[in-house]
């Protein structure tokens, strides 16, 4: 019995310890790593009333002289649309416009969880997009709002 149960949580935990931190979309792989800061394990909490601090590390596909964050929050399969207060890539997210192609950049942006949020499960879709819609990256991340 000892054994059934040991090989049970070890399956358990493997299958829970296999959720990605995040993963690309929208046909790009140019993405190395995508995370919310302070998370280790997916789905990634995060804490009503407190900000999660989103960090993508890419390398550019897609020159920009302009960037703008398009947040969703992917609810049962429905994208809602979610507006972060930065939405200017190239101000305040460690990166410098223009943007190269083939060059590597580290972003960062800071969004409130406000606590009228309900508590759910979601995946965060994350996408920055230069000055012609054409998409520099995307990341679904998963997440749980408690």
């Amino acid at each position: 019995m000892k054994v059934l149960v040991l090989t049970a949580v070890t399956v358990l935990f493997s299958v829970v310890s296999a959720i990605p931190l995040f993963k690309s979309c929208d046909g790009l792989s140019n993405v190395k790593t995508a995370k919310v800061i302070g998370c280790s394990v997916a789905p990634c909490t995060l804490k009503r009333g407190s900000n999660a601090t989103f960090q993508v590390d890419f390398t550019a596909v897609e020159a920009a002289t302009a960037l703008k964050a398009v947040v969703h929050g992917i609810i049962g399969g429905v994208p809602l649309p979610f507006n972060p207060p930065n939405t200017n890539g190239c101000v305040n997210s460690g990166i410098a416009c223009p943007v190269v192609v083939g060059k590597s950049y580290s972003y960062v942006n800071t969004i409130p969880v406000l606590t009228s949020y309900p508590k759910l499960r979601l995946v965060v879709k994350y996408e920055l997009k230069n000055e012609s819609d054409k998409t520099v990256f995307c990341v679904e991340v998963p997440a749980q709002i408690q």
